[in-house]
């Protein structure tokens, strides 16, 4: 499954499937735009790592909450590399 195909089947199940806590992306209230998320695993360093620098990655997608069902179209993505 690629990020802009996750990301379609989020926004559909947030919109017809309550039964998936923390799976959906609220966009309720949201206009149209372009807007970038983020994601950082183990932000409080509980895990032992070799690496800790590479726990962050972002998407950046268009959203287009004026149609219905939503749009969501992936247009950039990739990891956060840290310079420390």
């Amino acid at each position: 499954m690629t990020v802009d195909e996750a990301i379609r089947v989020n926004v559909t199940r947030l919109r017809r499937d309550e039964t998936h806590p923390d799976q959906g992306l609220p966009i309720i209230g949201l206009g149209d735009g372009i807007y970038r998320l983020t994601a950082t695993a183990d932000p409080d360093g509980w895990f032992r790592e070799t690496n800790e620098r590479n726990n962050t990655t972002w998407v950046e997608l268009r959203l287009t909450t004026s149609v219905d069902p939503p749009l969501v179209k992936v247009l950039r993505s990739g990891p956060i590399r840290s310079t420390s």
